[in-house]
């Protein structure tokens, strides 16, 4: 069922792409037909001196359906853009599509300044130097740690447990109910992970695709192992603030994971809630949402 619910992806993928390209063409060529209509109108309107209604409608008409298709590429370009906000009246195309080109040139590196002062520029010596850096940055210290003797520590503290009752409630397996209700609860306009889909679409299309989520994940929990494609993830990496972007201590990595990953975790972690509050302290409660 994993292999076959990622062959659905798969077919979503090439369908939206046939599709997208499709309208993108129809939708140009449109725009095109609109532009000369509403040009030739304007000028029959202009040399009729008798103001002719049908053609004030007919322009009118024309215009609406021209805004239409500019808006729908604006939306498009908010999106990729990243922005929050956007002024009213002129729609600010033009600004939207530099506000893409500067995201994407922010968070491009072009030069890396290693400690010794030495610059690297070559873009197969950036990408080493970045994977060395971050694999070192986050590496494991365990053997830097001190041992510490647990008993000494807690003393004669009784740390909370849970109950057989509780085990077996948080054993059962995942349900549809449980993973619908993670989707609900998603954060829409998020980046989406290596495989492209994104919260709303999976929102949109959780009626056509709640049966095949839930089959494969619930496959995943059994083996004790997602697929290949629900494990993936991207790392990125965004500039912090206005710091030298030439040195890497001054880059946050972010990772995007594919919502298929944030469904299952989102429905572990609802299930886990109440447990937690349960045995933990209050005073680890403190990001607890109440």
């Amino acid at each position: 069922m994993t292999n076959y619910f990622e062959m659905v992806l798969l077919n979503i993928r090439s369908m939206t792409i046939s599709y997208c390209s499709k309208k993108k063409r129809k939708n140009r060529e449109r725009q095109i037909q609109l532009e000369n209509l509403i040009r030739v109108t304007e000028e029959l309107i202009i040399d009729n001196i008798d103001p002719n209604h049908i053609l004030v409608e007919i322009l009118t008409d024309l215009k609406s359906e021209l805004e239409d298709l500019r808006e729908n590429q604006m939306n498009g370009l908010l999106i990729r853009a990243k922005a929050q906000w956007i002024e009213s009246g002129e729609k600010p195309t033009k600004y939207f599509c530099n506000l893409e080109k500067r995201n994407y040139v922010n968070k491009n590196i072009t030069k890396i300044i290693q400690g010794d002062g030495k610059i690297i520029n070559d873009q197969d010596d950036l990408l080493n130097e970045i994977k060395n850096f971050y694999e070192n940055l986050y590496a494991s210290k365990d053997n830097e740690l001190e041992e510490v003797d647990l008993d000494i520590l807690l003393g004669d503290y009784e740390v909370p447990k849970i109950d057989n009752e509780i085990k077996s409630e948080l054993d059962r397996p995942i349900t549809m109910k449980e993973l619908a209700h993670s989707v609900k609860c998603l954060k829409n306009g998020k980046s989406p992970g290596p495989d492209g889909y994104t919260t709303e679409l999976n929102k949109f299309f959780w009626i056509d695709l709640k049966f095949f989520i839930t089959k494969s994940l619930t496959m995943g929990i059994q083996k004790g192992e997602l697929s290949l494609t629900q494990k993936q993830g991207v790392v990125s990496l965004l500039p912090k603030g206005n710091k030298p972007r030439e040195l890497l201590k001054n880059w946050r990595p972010i990772s995007l994971l594919n919502v298929s990953y944030k469904i299952l975790s989102n429905a572990v972690a609802y299930r886990l809630k109440d447990v937690l509050n349960s045995i933990m302290h209050e005073n680890q409660r403190v990001f607890f949402k109440r």
